[in-house]
């Protein structure tokens, strides 16, 4: 019987190791780039509006914005200003 626990453990542990991982992989969370203002520049209506760097757009007309996917790799991103 110990020959056999131990033969049972090994494909086991791999098991339980396994979910652990996609576990930890899919608690993540969501991945891609949130609606948030970039740059602001100084007198223009985005600024007299209140709009800050870094606000979160949480609606825009009732309509909540999606995230959008991530850049393919290599991609660079630039910042836009409000103006």
């Amino acid at each position: 019987w110990q020959r056999m626990a131990i033969v049972v453990a090994g494909p086991m542990a791999n098991f339980i190791l396994a979910i652990a991982f996609f576990a930890i992989i899919f608690t993540g969370g969501e991945r891609g780039l949130a609606p948030v203002v970039g740059d602001v520049e100084a007198g223009s209506i985005a600024s007299q509006s209140g709009f800050e760097p870094g606000m979160e757009i949480l609606a825009v007309n009732g309509q909540v914005p999606e995230i959008m996917p991530p850049p393919p790799m290599g991609a660079t991103t630039q910042s836009r200003s409000f103006t």
